[in-house]
């Protein structure tokens, strides 16, 4: 529900929104003709929200979402990650379909706006999101994992995708800005947030290309392609005393339907 100025560019009003879109094999673009902040960004923010469990989505989308169901493919298995946001935060849950289920796409993305209109009208009568799920729990849906906030959101994501995809935590000791010594410093842990950061070609605003900072890159590295190609990156790459960057990639299983 975007909360927008009015044309009088002095009042505020609320415009209903509902967006479905499914992706298709082996590209899909999203692009705009002469118009700029139509939401391009916004879509992807949300599906690798529902990919990766983390996202960079904008303060003011997420006051605008009340809704979010992305259908990912996750090795053999169809998956959906469904969430509401209420107040910033992330509230949902993590379900496996059942064997050829198929979501109506089209008619979940026109009851979602008549839904919206409905609150706009202060006349809530529709239940999109809660009738999706109902209904996809009682054809044989298996809830994996809940979550309510982003921090439970990120973790249940993470240990859904390391499970089925067989990554692993990494506990890295990382030495303190400006350490005064090699011991000046604490354990980290690693997960499914950084190995997933291979999936993505970050903004170009965002210095760091893999990982999630540059002392990263080798772990991903070493993750994907093997140790030694991690090293090798790593030296050939790194300053006197700048951690090493790399590129990798790997085929993760994953495939997005919406």
């Amino acid at each position: 529900m975007k909360n927008r100025l009015a044309s009088d560019e002095q009042t505020r009003e609320l415009e209903p929104f509902s967006f479905t879109h499914t992706l298709t094999e082996p590209l899909t673009a999203f692009a705009t003709r002469g118009r700029n902040d139509a939401g391009k960004s916004s879509v992807l923010e949300m599906i690798l929200w529902a990919v990766r469990g983390v996202a960079d989505v904008a303060v003011d989308v997420r006051a605008w979402t009340r809704h979010v169901l992305v259908a990912l493919r996750v090795g053999e298995d169809d998956v959906l990650v469904a969430w509401t946001i209420t107040g910033q935060e992330p509230a949902g849950l993590i379900i496996t379909l059942p064997d050829s289920y198929d979501i109506d796409w089209a008619a979940l993305d026109e009851q979602a706006l008549k839904q919206m209109r409905e609150d706009a009208d202060g006349d809530p009568q529709t239940e999109a999101w809660d009738d999706a799920l109902n209904a996809v729990l009682a054809a044989g849906g298996v809830i994996n994992a809940r979550f309510s906030d982003a921090g439970t959101f990120q973790n249940a994501v993470s240990a859904f995708m390391s499970e089925r995809l067989g990554f692993e935590r990494l506990d890295v000791f990382r030495k303190n800005n400006n350490a005064s010594d090699n011991a000046d410093g604490g354990m980290v842990t690693h997960s499914w947030p950084l190995w997933s950061q291979a999936l993505v070609i970050p903004k170009k605003t965002i210095t760091t290309t893999l990982g999630s900072d540059p002392a990263t890159a080798a772990f991903v590295m070493e993750t994907y392609l093997g140790t030694t190609w991690g090293a090798g990156q790593s030296c050939r790459t790194r300053p006197v005393d700048e951690p090493g960057r790399g590129d990798r990639e790997r085929a993760s299983g994953i495939s997005t339907r919406r």
